[in-house]
């Protein structure tokens, strides 16, 4: 068996109970990356945002590796989870976007340490959110569970977070949920905001968008955002590109965050 994404997790938590679930729906997300909603069949299976499943499908012996984009709360009360998953020639990532038809059976497995875990007994600490391409998965279900607990805030005694997603892709159209993440700042603005880079397209003036920047995400980008949170207390969730993650750690550390209060997880 190919053990790739297997290999590179090896030291990270994961369940050990495999959970059979069912394709429910497919959708082309961008021209690379497909959303897949999985109905899963396990009701007593779930997992903290930002966490990732491993991936088996049936006459395949490479195991995927996807981060869920999708809330907890969604998984307990409808069964869900969704996961985006980006062409590649990497056999589960082609077998998604060639092969996957609805009502396939997979099996899945929670695992993975970058993760939110808020209390309701606990004053929480505000967010700042960074993401690079498809690194926006387990951000958009973090920024989801937030948007949650507002919902609901009667039942959170202590103080919600404020949370800041900065968001970097290539062009326009492969900024994934962005419609999703404009829906949840309309809705809880000013406690969530969002801001998009693309660093490959220009966009004309009159085509330009008050939250979408024709740069990569800067060190200017990052202390703006900075200067409404506590810079001793706020956590950080980095989540991209390798070159990308080292680069913006850096810059963080050299605006005074402190490393235990940055979490990153590196996507291949």
């Amino acid at each position: 068996m190919s053990n790739d994404h297997l290999q590179r997790t090896s030291d990270n938590s994961r369940e050990k109970v495999l959970s059979e679930a069912t394709i429910e729906d497919i959708k082309e997300l961008s021209p690379s990356t497909k959303q897949l909603v999985l109905k899963v069949d396990n009701p007593t299976l779930s997992f903290k945002p930002g966490q990732w499943v491993d991936f088996f499908i049936t006459g395949i012996d490479t195991v995927g590796g996807f981060s869920i984009c999708s809330t907890p709360s969604q998984l307990t009360h409808h069964k869900i989870l969704t996961l985006a998953v980006k062409f590649s020639d990497h056999p589960p990532a082609f077998w998604v976007h060639k092969d996957c038809t609805i009502g396939t059976k997979v099996k899945v497995r929670i695992g993975g340490d970058f993760l939110y875990d808020p209390s309701p007994l606990m004053d929480q600490r505000d967010l700042l959110l960074i993401a690079g391409g498809l690194g926006v998965n387990p951000l958009v279900s973090i920024l989801g569970h937030v948007s949650e607990m507002y919902s609901i805030g009667d039942k959170w005694k202590k103080r919600l977070p404020f949370a800041s997603l900065l968001y970097s892709a290539a062009n326009r159209s492969e900024l994934l949920f962005k419609n999703k993440i404009d829906e949840i700042t309309k809705w809880h603005g000013p406690h969530i905001n969002a801001s998009y880079f693309v660093t490959k397209e220009f966009i004309a003036e009159e085509h330009k968008e008050d939250t979408v920047q024709c740069q990569r995400i800067d060190a200017d980008a990052i202390d703006g955002v900075l200067s409404d949170f506590d810079v001793k207390t706020v956590q950080c969730f980095l989540c991209g590109p390798p070159p990308m993650i080292e680069d913006l750690e850096n810059v963080l550390i050299m605006s005074g965050v402190e490393k235990m209060q940055i979490h990153y997880e590196n996507w291949w």
